[in-house]
This record gives structure tokens, C-alpha cells and sequence, in this order.
């Protein structure tokens, strides 16, 4: 098994402040590479993350309406390498 960590991209807002807003998955529940799995927001802009590997979210680190920095972790996804070959 490998964890792969779902980063918060630089989302490029100045001083304006990052939270989650919502989680589109739940934990322990199957994920695909490149489906929306959280949202954040900072200011007027609201966007979707996208799932970065196929596996497992198997702990959300960063709760609703907890503010986030650009770089940090906000999750993690245990993949098999067997299970979810590319």
C-alpha cells in the first residue's frame, strides 16, 4: 500500500484566507484520479480539487470550514498498486 498526499495547490489569492468548504468524498470511500474530491474557497472563488491518484481516501486531515494554506495536506489516499493500475 502507498499513501498519496492531496496538496492545496497555489490557488494565487494574495491575502485572501483558503478553508474547505465541503468534502465531495467521504472517508474510506473509493477514489479516482482527476474526480472532484474537496472544495475550497478563498474570497469569491470557489474551486473543486481534483483527485490526484485512483485509491482509498483513508483520513481527511483538514476539516469544514478550517482554514488551509496553499502546500498543505489536506488529506490522504492509500492506493494498491496492483488494485489500481493505470
Amino acid at each position: 500500500m502507498t499513501r498519496h498526499p492531496v496538496i492545496l495547490p497555489a490557488m494565487e489569492l494574495g491575502d485572501e484566507p483558503i478553508k474547505v468548504t465541503m468534502w465531495l468524498a467521504k472517508q474510506d470511500q473509493t477514489v479516482f484520479r482527476g474526480d472532484p474530491i474537496v472544495e475550497v474557497a478563498g474570497g469569491s472563488v470557489v474551486v473543486d480539487l481534483p483527485c490526484p491518484h485512483d485509491g482509498r481516501l483513508v483520513e481527511i486531515l483538514i476539516g469544514i470550514d478550517e482554514p488551509a494554506q496553499e502546500g498543505q495536506t489536506l488529506a490522504m489516499i492509500e492506493s494498491d498498486a496492483e488494485e489500481y493500475a493505470s
